[in-house]
């Protein structure tokens, strides 16, 4: 990790708490962090499946290749 990244996140992270810190009693924090994590899961699950389908779509289907006549150049 490079040192501005690292300077980021934990800006990043500093951010979110002192935002906890001056919400915690008027916005509904348990509501925002389900439906977060819902949609990470929707997220993560879709990409899995679209994995699943384009490794399932080259087994199927394979690339032909044809066969080489020379070198490039």
């Amino acid at each position: 990790m490079n040192l501005g990244t690292a300077i980021f996140l934990s800006t990043a992270l500093l951010a979110i708490v002192l935002l906890y810190g001056f919400t915690k009693d008027r916005w509904r924090w348990r509501k925002i962090i389900v439906r977060t994590l819902f949609l990470g899961l929707i997220l993560i699950g879709g990409s899995a499946a679209v994995v699943a389908l384009a490794k399932l779509w080259d087994e199927l289907f394979p690339t032909q290749l044809g066969r080489q006549a020379q070198y490039a150049g």
